[in-house]
């Protein structure tokens, strides 16, 4: 079984700096700091990008079974997902929460073939089907 440190997080708002601009990506100027609002890359940018590092996509999305081109992308570059689906998951706070509840089922998923897409809440995890 992968140790936590196998565990890697990436959303779209941190997706890889190939995909900021580059003006903001080597700036050394934090850009909250800034409040420059970044483009939001597309799903098709950031999921191939981070499926073929092999990390781990952890996402809120609380409508990802209805997302088809979401699952898609994840089942066409053959990543793997949890999607934080329960509704208290909106602050900072409350996704911390759902994955520390489900630590133990996210640790235990990184060994299954990918690809594949999990919702989990604080009291639930289960698989999406790909298709």
């Amino acid at each position: 079984m992968p140790t936590s440190s196998a565990l890697r997080a990436s959303s779209p708002i941190s997706a890889p700096t190939s995909l900021i601009p580059a003006t903001l990506a080597r700036s050394s100027t934090n850009a909250n700091a800034l409040r420059v609002p970044l483009p939001r890359p597309r799903d098709s940018e950031w999921i191939p990008e981070v499926a073929g590092r092999g990390w781990l996509i952890i996402t809120r999305d609380r409508h990802i079974q209805e997302h088809r081109l979401e699952i898609a992308a994840v089942r066409e570059h053959r990543a793997k997902m949890v999607a934080l689906t329960a509704a208290d998951a909106g602050s900072v706070f409350g996704q911390l929460e759902v994955v520390m509840s489900r630590w133990r089922d996210i640790e235990r998923c990184l060994a299954e073939p990918r690809p594949f897409i999990y919702a989990a809440t604080r009291t639930t995890m289960r698989q999406i089907p790909l298709t």
